[in-house]
C-alpha cells in the first residue's frame, strides 16, 4: 500500500477536475479553512502574472476557505514541479469536523510577492469555479469574481486553459 499525504488547496487547484488532471491519485476529502490567512493574487508566477497565495495575516477574523485532498506521497514532487518556484510547502494543521489533519499548503516566498500583479482572466476563473463548486460563501466567491484580471496574450496557453474551464463549468 502506498503512502499518502494531505494537500490543502485554496487557489487554482480547488476544483477536483483541475487537480485530477494534474495528480491522478488525488481524492477530495473535506472542505475546511485555514485560520489567520487570506487569499491574495500577488505571487509572481513564471508567466509574470499574479498567482494565488495563502497570505498570513494572523487576524482572528481571516479564514481562508479551501479543501483537503489525499494524494500518493510519490506524486507530491510532480505537484511541486507544476507549482514551480516561489512557493514553499508549509505544514499546517486543519480541523476536519473535529479530527485534526496535518496537511501541506503552498505559500509564496516573500521575494515573490508583488502587489501590482494581476492574474490572467482564465486563472481567476479557475479559482472562482473551484470556490463555487465547493459552495464557499457567496461573499467570498464574489470577492474572487471581482479581482481585477488581465488578458493572457499567449494564445496557446489561453486556449488550453479555456478548454479546461469549459470542462469544469
Amino acid at each position: 500500500m502506498s503512502e499518502h499525504v494531505y494537500y490543502f488547496a485554496y487557489g487554482s487547484n480547488l476544483h477536483p477536475f483541475r487537480l485530477g488532471a494534474r495528480i491522478q491519485s488525488s481524492k477530495l476529502l473535506a472542505v475546511t479553512h485555514l485560520e489567520g490567512y487570506s487569499l491574495r493574487f500577488h505571487k509572481r508566477g513564471a508567466d509574470l502574472s499574479g498567482k494565488c497565495n495563502a497570505f498570513y495575516t494572523g487576524l482572528e477574523e481571516d479564514r481562508l476557505p479551501g479543501v483537503v485532498y489525499s494524494m500518493e506521497a510519490a506524486e507530491k514532487s510532480l505537484l511541486d514541479g507544476i507549482e514551480g518556484t516561489g512557493y514553499i510547502t508549509k505544514s499546517i494543521e486543519l480541523d476536519l469536523s473535529g479530527t485534526i489533519c496535518t496537511a501541506f499548503a503552498y505559500v509564496a516566498q516573500p521575494s515573490y510577492l508583488d502587489e501590482d500583479l494581476k492574474p490572467y482572466n482564465w486563472y481567476r476563473e479557475l479559482v472562482y469555479i473551484g470556490a463555487r463548486y465547493h459552495g464557499f460563501s457567496r461573499s467570498y466567491v464574489k470577492r474572487i469574481q471581482e479581482v481585477e484580471a488581465i488578458a493572457d496574450h499567449d494564445k496557446e496557453r489561453c486556449q488550453a486553459n479555456e478548454q479546461l474551464l469549459s470542462c469544469m463549468r
